[in-house]
């Protein structure tokens, strides 16, 4: 679970992009 966490939080910094709410959703 702790590893999950890390992963959101890089994926956050990419929704800066806006394209990155896919990536958030893909998971």
């Amino acid at each position: 679970k702790d590893h999950k966490r890390s992963a959101h939080f890089e994926h956050t910094i990419l929704i800066t992009d806006g394209d990155a709410e896919i990536l958030t959703k893909r998971g």
